[in-house]
């Protein structure tokens, strides 16, 4: 689909295509809810231009690559999707400002969630178990809140903030990172590049490798 700018799109299923799930190019407006993507050859979900409407209550599993991407703006809502046990990530996007709440990543082969960057909107009880690699991979976070997320049993940290190649929390930052929870996560609870202008000392967790708390 090349745009979408209202309606709903719900109760479909799209399994075994050579290709994505579901496509859209653009999208503006409007609902899609209870829909399922698996055994597809490219993504379960896949949207480039995020630019509002909502996106809740799908599911993504057994795809080739990732369960849900956002390849440009994600300003829109994400509520209360499951992605599992895809090849590549559970949910996947390049700029962040919108709404993710209640998503859930489990047994995905890489992280259950990777962004590249978070510019503000808000990121909250969403929940990361058993994934190959992060629970939650962040590279650049200037702005907005991260809070309430749980990450467990993943195969390297729950949480991590920048690398060699991105700057983690900036100097300037203003994001919030704040109250999330890591256990049991094999490598580290958080791994953090950076100060977050508040929420420091609030995140807790239990039996990860290293460092507890954040």
């Amino acid at each position: 689909m090349a745009t979408f700018t209202g309606g709903t799109i719900n109760t479909n299923t799209s399994s075994g295509n050579n290709s994505y799930g579901f496509f859209v190019q653009t999208y503006n407006e409007g609902l899609v809810s209870g829909n399922t993507a698996s055994f597809n050859t490219q993504d379960g979900f896949y949207v480039n231009a995020f630019n509002g409407g909502t996106i809740r209550d799908n599911t993504s599993y057994e795809n080739n690559h990732d369960g849900f991407v956002v390849g440009a703006n994600f300003s829109g809502t994400m509520l209360d999707n499951t992605s599992q046990s895809n090849d590549f990530s559970g949910f996947v996007w390049s700029a962040f400002d919108g709404t993710m709440t209640g998503n859930t990543a489990i047994s995905n082969n890489i992280d259950g969630f990777h962004g590249s960057f978070i510019y503000g909107g808000t990121l909250s009880e969403n929940t990361a178990n058993g994934n190959g690699r992060e629970g939650f991979w962040v590279g650049i976070f200037d702005d907005g809140t991260m809070s309430g997320n749980m990450a467990t049993g993943n195969s390297r940290d729950g949480f991590a903030v920048g690398n060699d190649f991105d700057n983690g929390f900036s100097v300037s930052n203003t994001a919030t990172f704040i109250s999330n929870v890591s256990s049991t996560n094999a490598v580290t609870g958080y791994d953090i590049l950076g100060t977050p202008a508040s929420g420091s000392g609030t995140n807790t967790g239990s039996g990860n490798g290293s460092h507890d708390s954040y």
